[in-house]
Order: C-alpha cells, then structure tokens, then sequence
C-alpha cells in the first residue's frame, strides 16, 4: 500500500471514530462473547479493522467495567502458531489471534455475533497463560511463590493474594 493510500485510510478511518466517539451507543458485551467491532486504521503490526467501518470480529476475554473490555482479534487465517488458536465458529475454521490482545472501549463495539464454547474458551485463557503472561520467579526476599486458583469473589483464571505479591511483581486476572 503506498504511503498516499494509507492517509487516505487514516483519513477515513477519522471520520469512523468521530462518529463512534459522539455516539450513544454502548452495548454490554459479556465475557466468550464474540462481537464486530470498530477496531480502526492502526499502526505497524497492529490489527487493522475492514471494511468502510474498519471492523473486525473479536472475542471478549474479560469485562473490567461497563465501558472497558480486554478483547483478542479473530481471523481467517488458520495456521499453526503458538499465538493463533483454533477453533470452529459457525461452521468456519477460524483463529484467535492473542498475540493482538488489547483493551478497547466498549463504544467500539457494533454487534454480536456469537458466543465461543467453553472448552474453546478454555483453550484461549491456557494459551495466554501460557505464551503471553509473564510469570514470576522466587520473589526477591527469598520466600517461594505459589500460583492458585481464585474463585471467591468472582475472578478466574491464575493469580495471587495482594498480600503475598512482592516489590516489583505484577500478576493479571482473566
């Protein structure tokens, strides 16, 4: 694409994003859920939207509010990368891209379309887990650290007491 073509896109992309900004629109997305949404004209190797409205499908790994969500990216391309998992989804292989994971805000996004099944939505939270955290080692003062499941107040996924986290350690939540 010439240098031209992509201002053009920016451009265009601009006029998408002022019209979502002004918008009252903001729908309640939920967690396995896979929604279009207006992800725009990025940069670099950042996932670009298609089409007139620069969309894109995606699967919303975690709610952290009313209008903030950590999404994945859904593509066509089925290959086979410790970053693109595979699954079925209305009868198409399709992948979900987590090298791309981001937080959008929920203004972005236009419709649903479906929801994952859980086991494929297990299969995404391992992957992550596995490729994208980062995971800490024995803290500073020498006291080993332990990985648990949480379930007591609603969260899920891997992590750990504030009370037992170190200086300089960071843990997520999925």
């Amino acid at each position: 694409m010439s240098k031209t073509d992509e201002l053009l896109k920016i451009i265009d992309w601009s006029s998408v994003q002022g019209r979502i900004q002004i918008s009252n629109q903001s729908p309640f997305p939920k967690r396995r859920e896979i929604w279009w949404v207006n992800l725009g004209q990025n940069v670099g190797v950042e996932v670009n939207g298609k089409n007139k409205n620069f969309e894109r499908p995606v699967l919303v790994i975690k709610v952290f509010n009313a209008s903030s969500l950590f999404v994945a990216p859904l593509t066509s391309t089925v290959g086979v990368h410790k970053f693109l998992i595979g699954f079925n989804h209305l009868g198409q292989k399709r992948s979900i891209n987590i090298f791309q994971l981001r937080t959008l805000s929920a203004k972005r996004f236009d419709r649903k379309i479906s929801d994952i099944s859980d086991a494929d939505f297990e299969r995404v939270i391992a992957a992550i887990t596995e490729h994208i955290l980062i995971r800490t080692e024995t803290p500073i003062d020498g006291v080993s650290s332990t990985l648990h499941q949480c379930g007591a107040n609603g969260t899920e996924g891997l992590s750990r007491p504030s009370s037992e986290l170190s200086l300089g350690q960071r843990m997520i939540v999925l």
